[in-house]
């Protein structure tokens, strides 16, 4: 089941992950390698920028506090966290599973979980979506005369 997902996959469900779903992970896991933080979690802006109706040129619509975090692990393998908000723990737990997930056997629980994740995920997608188009309004324009 690993090789349905990617490495940027899993980062963007770590990213995205509940605390509790982080902590299943980490359990499941149960990470005993040592590790160096390289970059302590630290939070900072992040510039957002968007294009009006999805074309034309963009434009720097907003910023957002994210906190990033990078630590190695006793066997020298890198792990990225990063997430949006302030969010020092969760940070760098998710940086510990991405190192850990690195080198998890392919018949793991974990990849079932991160399965999980992205389905309610999408399904959080597709609420919004429908909820989002339940409040769309559509103007027609009346032609002089009628």
């Amino acid at each position: 089941m690993k090789n349905l997902i990617t490495r940027e996959t899993w980062l963007s469900l770590l990213a995205q992950a509940s605390v509790e779903e982080l902590d299943s992970l980490r359990n499941t896991m149960q990470p005993n390698q040592k590790i160096q933080v390289m970059k302590t979690p630290v939070a900072g802006t992040t510039l957002v920028r968007a294009r009006m109706g999805n074309t034309g040129n963009q434009f720097n619509a907003f910023e957002v506090v994210t906190t990033k975090c990078v630590i190695k692990s006793e066997r020298g393998i890198i792990g990225y966290g990063w997430r949006l908000g302030d969010c020092h723990e969760e940070v760098e737990l998710a940086a510990i599973l991405d190192s850990e997930l690195q080198i998890q056997p392919e018949d793991s629980l974990v990849w079932e979980q991160l399965h999980k994740i992205s389905q309610r995920l999408s399904t959080e997608h597709l609420e919004s979506a429908k909820l989002a188009a339940s409040t769309r309004v559509d103007f027609t324009t009346m032609v002089r005369g009628e």
